[in-house]
């Protein structure tokens, strides 16, 4: 059984099953990395991997061939981590399912945020809570003085009589 078992982890995947990790390559041909392109497609999954703000800033900063840079570099070593069969390796493939179960989990709360957050959600939870953000008004002012003597006495500088 145990050597079943090792066999099933050494073999290599059938040729019909997408290794883990591939993106299309889709798109305009940015590079050519040992005979595969890496595309547009690959380069704009990266950037809507993104958060948004990030994603800003790179391209208002026209960091975006940085990206790029990075997604060639990550290409090659992907290629060469698959040619040695990394990914069939039980280590990794724990670490794989792991990073999945995280990705899958992250999408799930990002859509139930998004679901949870319409304009009427929100308004509806304001109203249920607005006593929470009813405050009585309090007017306060502040009045400088040179000595805490003058401050005790109520004295104002340029004023005679006392504080109200």
């Amino acid at each position: 059984m145990l050597f079943a078992l090792i066999m099933a982890c050494a073999t290599n995947p059938t040729p019909d099953v997408q290794p883990p990790g591939e993106l299309e390559r889709t798109g305009a041909v940015l590079a050519t990395v040992n005979g595969q392109s890496v595309t547009q497609g690959m380069l704009d999954a990266y950037l809507l991997a993104m958060p948004e703000p990030l994603r800003k800033q790179l391209e208002e900063r026209g960091q975006i061939e940085m990206v790029k840079e990075k997604v060639i570099l990550q290409d090659i070593l992907y290629q060469e981590a698959l040619s040695r069969g990394l990914h069939t390796q039980p280590d990794v493939q724990v670490l794989l399912s792991i990073s999945a179960r995280e990705a899958l989990s992250q999408a799930l709360l990002e859509l139930v945020v998004e679901e949870r957050t319409t304009d009427a959600a929100v308004q509806a939870w304001y109203t249920e809570h607005l006593v929470q953000f009813r405050k009585p008004q309090v007017k306060a002012s502040h009045v400088l003085v040179e000595t805490e003597e003058e401050g005790l006495e109520g004295r104002i500088p340029g004023r005679t009589g006392e504080l109200p």
